[in-house]
């Protein structure tokens, strides 16, 4: 822990560089700035999403699937959804290996990260009615509430709580890789259709709770990561850093609270 009370990792590795950028340090504004620039990108993605079906269905393109109801995804935009996920893969491989490609990889991932969620958001709100308005004021109310509970002092992150909370999320991602593969290779196996049923059922509430949860903690660490930031008086360019984390989290909560949102849906009928 150093001597303004963060154990973050990065913070430590990077305290022996404080007050050496007297004249060029990180502030909250200009973190700020960046968030905002981040979710403005992510507003476009969202916004090239209805442009690219208002043209598909006003030209009659070809339609790749017709659910009813208004529901039509057309082959143009399944293509442009996939090269939406691989831009997203690819742009955050190269954030997390190397951090000051973020001002243009981050926004690379943020516009398709626009794109791809309001395609999946799509799809839930054909399926659950008004499901996407909750998720958003949910995920809204919950980053108030987190930054509240950080801010104010009642939750201090610890180097224990870094480790549990990773552990979780590691050992939660383990199990949905290995899940996917599995349905990818044998979708009609007897531990395919049980796991999911399970997902299904009460357990994967609980499991979706545990979920939200961790995206939560996921913010106050991002909360504590610039603070630690100004207070250690980094170089500016860690803005960009801090930013795109918490653009990624906030995204990562909307995304598991719909999730969670669509099972008691489903549940509840």
């Amino acid at each position: 822990m150093n001597e303004h009370g963060f154990s973050s990792p990065f913070i430590n590795k990077l305290d022996s560089f404080a007050g050496v950028y007297e004249n060029d340090r990180a502030t909250y504004k200009g973190i700020l700035s960046k968030i905002v620039y981040f979710m403005a990108v992510i507003g476009l993605g969202i916004g090239a999403f209805f442009l690219l079906h208002s043209h598909l269905a006003a030209n009659g393109a070809v339609v790749a699937q017709d659910f009813g109801e208004g529901f039509v995804v057309y082959q143009t935009e399944m293509i442009a959804v996939v090269i939406s996920i691989i831009a997203m893969l690819v742009s955050a491989l190269v954030n997390a290996f190397a951090p000051a490609a973020i001002p243009l990889f981050g926004t690379v991932y943020s516009a398709a990260t626009g794109y791809a969620i309001t395609f999946v958001s799509r799809s839930y709100a054909h399926a659950y009615s008004g499901i996407v308005i909750e998720a958003l004021v949910l995920t809204v109310l919950l980053v108030a509430v987190m930054a509240f509970l950080y801010f104010s002092g009642i939750v201090r992150v610890t180097s224990k709580m870094r480790m549990i909370v990773t552990s979780a999320f590691l050992t939660m991602f383990g199990a949905s890789v290995i899940y996917f593969i599995m349905a990818m290779v044998a979708p009609n196996s007897a531990i395919v259709k049980s796991i999911a049923a399970i997902n299904n059922g009460p357990l994967g509430i609980v499991f979706s709770f545990i979920g939200v949860a961790i995206a939560c903690f996921f913010l106050i660490f991002d909360f504590d990561r610039i603070v630690g930031i100004v207070d250690n008086g980094l170089e500016r360019k860690y803005e960009w850093f801090a930013a795109y984390g918490v653009a990624v989290d906030v995204i990562y909560l909307y995304l598991k609270i719909l999730e969670l949102l669509a099972k008691l849906q489903r549940n509840r009928n």
